[in-house]
């Protein structure tokens, strides 16, 4: 992922678990199946670790921010008040980014979104 020049984008068990079945299926193996323990074991020798993803790691755009609320209000415009929920107040996060994710052990403590408690 960094080769591609996506070093802020979370991995997640999930993630490894696909691309695992995907290199395994791609080789020929049959029966392989991708266990959290595999997936741990690998994570470690090849020097990923697993932080937790909270709090605010980076700063945000505000520019952006402020322009695309600007659009959310005009496209919300003639909606009842009613029906407007905030996401992340009501747990329906969907394709929400993971609560952990596996970075690179030199990236541990400035991964997008680590933030000590």
């Amino acid at each position: 992922m960094r080769a591609r020049g996506r070093k802020r984008l979370p991995l997640s068990l999930a993630i490894l678990r696909q691309k695992a079945l995907q290199a395994a299926k791609h080789l020929g193996i049959t029966g392989f199946a991708a266990s959290n323990g595999f997936i741990q074991c690998w994570a470690s020798r090849h020097g990923l670790v697993n932080v937790s993803v909270h709090g605010s790691g980076a700063s945000a755009n505000a520019e952006e921010a402020g322009e695309r609320l600007a659009t959310i209000r005009q496209r919300l415009e003639g909606v009842d008040v009613d029906l407007i929920y905030i996401v992340d107040e009501t747990g329906l996060l969907y394709l929400g980014e993971p609560s952990r994710s596996y970075v690179p052990s030199e990236d541990r403590c400035t991964a997008r979104g680590s933030k000590a408690m």
